[in-house]
């Protein structure tokens, strides 16, 4: 069963510490060094301050950076620059935004504490693997800190929308505006607090038997199970503020809960073997690549319901659709299950990726293979020369994405592609009390 609980978050004082659209910041782990620099640059008070931004290329932090985190914390805190809810809360979040797609949306979720279950009983799923070192980044800024400073993003089913419906009533009903604002891509945040308590037990009770699937914050996930585990030892096995993460949950039937597409780009190390190709997939030229062209060949593939791809070089482009899966199944891996053996990516990776072009995807260098989300920069790269081969494919579908993970298994590597990220420090949970 899911345990979600409201919380007393700290929370910015715009008053005092910026506007939000000054302080608040993507998640660490699409911030790269530069953009983690600006940031740092742009305001005193930027979140980004605090978590860091991504791992430096190469190995991990000194220690003295995460204790240069938990101390500017404090001093945030002591002078109000945050301040703290008197009342738990849940924090409903809405984003209204253009997709990858150009599609205009709105995605409407909730942010609350979660207790941490380990994966594997059937309560909290993993989509994707995790790697030591953003874990033990991740882990250590924790310690530190004894905080919260970003949220795990996970989803969840109910065609009812039961919990939506509540937060929204209590929204109509009054409940205070925490921040609107426009960012620099475009995406409106706005984030409410509801603290009644039976609109709080009615979300809480709609949870319970539901299962979680992460979507984006694995990492910090894997993070907060290991730092629960170290924490309730010191504590004498009690437990505490610390056997919770900060979740933000979206229901998968909300109208903007979307997964968008993650095209492959490589480099090879000889030319693609077209007859070859052509023995496992239906291929037809398209003599106009455009971005446009390219999609709408992938949205009739999406249609048809049909495993296929366009793939793209610098002298020729092809809508590829499998003829037969019983052709390819030898070379996937026969252990997995039987829906995340057809699944397209994983097609895509076994035959054409690892044995057509030759590429290993589970050791190749960022030099070897990149991803992007989207069209015109896949060809634009291929273009310069950067890169010989551009895959562009369909994404799975929620229900891909629930059967596979219900299933016991992981999606392939980059493999979906979640927009709009959540904002780090719109709330800030504390380990150290409820």
């Amino acid at each position: 069963m899911a345990e979600i609980i409201p919380f007393r978050a700290w929370r910015y004082n715009f008053a005092r510490a910026g506007r939000p659209e000054e302080v608040l910041a993507p998640p660490f782990d699409i911030i790269s060094p530069d953009e983690a620099a600006a940031l740092r640059e742009s305001h005193e008070h930027n979140i980004v301050h605090l978590v860091l931004g991504s791992l430096p290329a190469g190995g991990a932090r000194p220690e003295g950076a995460y204790r240069q985190a938990a101390e500017k914390l404090r001093r945030w805190q002591q002078s109000g620059v945050l301040v703290r809810d008197e009342k738990p809360a849940i924090y409903p979040y809405e984003q209204e935004f253009v997709g990858p797609d150009g599609q205009r949306r709105t995605r409407f979720g909730f942010v609350c504490a979660l207790r941490l279950v380990p994966f594997g009983q059937r309560v909290v799923y993993p989509h994707e693997e995790t790697f030591d070192k953003p874990v033990d980044d991740r882990v250590s800024l924790m310690r530190a800190c004894r905080a919260n400073l970003s949220m795990v993003f996970a989803i969840f089913r109910d065609e009812a929308r039961v919990a939506e419906r509540a937060l929204a009533a209590a929204i109509a009903r009054g409940a205070e505006k925490l921040f609107e604002f426009t960012d620099a891509n475009g995406v409106v945040h706005r984030m409410f607090r509801v603290d009644d308590e039976e609109t709080i037990r009615t979300v809480a009770q709609r949870l319970a038997p539901r299962p979680l699937i992460i979507a984006d914050g694995h990492h910090r996930y894997s993070a907060c199970l290991r730092l629960a585990e170290e924490l309730r030892q010191s504590a004498g096995g009690r437990r505490g503020p610390w056997d919770y993460c900060t979740v933000y949950l979206c229901n998968m039937v909300d109208r903007g809960m979307t997964i968008y597409p993650t095209h492959r780009l490589l480099r090879c190390a000889s030319d693609v073997d077209w007859g070859r190709l052509a023995r496992y997939f239906e291929l037809r030229e398209l003599p106009s690549p455009t971005p446009q062209a390219i999609v709408e060949h992938l949205r009739d593939l999406a249609a048809r319901r049909a495993v296929g791809f366009v793939i793209h070089t610098k002298e020729k482009t092809c809508a590829a659709r499998l003829r037969r899966f019983d052709d390819v199944a030898p070379l996937i891996e026969p252990d997995r299950p039987e829906y995340w053996r057809r699944l397209g990516y994983v097609v895509l990776h076994a035959v054409v990726i690892r044995s057509i072009l030759g590429v290993d995807d589970r050791h190749a260098s960022g030099q070897a293979l990149a991803y992007t989300p989207e069209v015109g920069e896949a060809l634009a790269r291929v273009a310069s020369g950067e890169f010989h081969v551009a895959l562009l494919v369909n994404p799975p579908t929620l229900q891909d994405l629930q059967n596979v993970c219900l299933a016991g298994a992981r999606m392939p590597h980059k493999a979906t592609y979640f927009y709009p990220k959540v904002l780090s420090g719109a709330v800030i949970r504390s380990l150290e009390e409820f």
